[in-house]
């Protein structure tokens, strides 16, 4: 009787630790909570300049757009390409995606978070950035790397 009774209590408590390590992976794995939503200027201002923060900043317009001007730290990957191959491995990762308008800027971020990226945010349109550009401009075969200030500097 004292076998069963031990192998009884190892038989729950290992039923009710699977339990609780499947919960946590489906809430893991399943939940779409943000832990800080960087829709707001300031805070992805704030993230940009953070030096010990891995993030992935995306740009999804044309990398003809992306060359005239882009936020810093912004990676090209236009929105074409976006869908036929993701950017990174660790689903994980803070990713910001932004573009030309809000519209394709949270298209990508719903494609994104539906491919299985746990923490995606859409900034919504480049033009909604007021701070610093990196822009490049060709004159001959020199290339110029120049910061502007906000969208009043901005191409559209």
């Amino acid at each position: 009787m004292w076998y069963y009774s031990n192998a009884m209590i190892n038989f729950v408590l290992g039923a009710i630790l699977s339990g609780t390590v499947l919960i946590i992976i489906y809430l893991t794995l399943f939940s779409k909570r943000k832990l800080i939503n960087y829709r707001r200027k300031d805070q992805l201002e704030r993230l940009i300049t953070q030096q010990n923060f891995d993030f992935l900043l995306i740009d999804v317009r044309t990398e003809a757009e992306y060359d005239k001007a882009h936020i810093p730290g912004a990676v090209s990957i236009p929105y074409k390409k976006l869908v036929t191959s993701l950017p990174v491995e660790n689903m994980f990762m803070t990713i910001i995606v932004y573009g030309g308008n809000r519209k394709i800027s949270n298209k990508a971020a719903e494609f994104l978070g539906n491919s299985g990226y746990f923490n995606v945010t859409s900034f919504g349109a480049l033009s909604r950035w007021n701070g610093k550009l990196v822009r490049n401009e060709y004159i001959g075969d020199n290339h110029i790397e120049d910061s502007g200030k906000g969208r009043i500097n901005f191409p559209v």
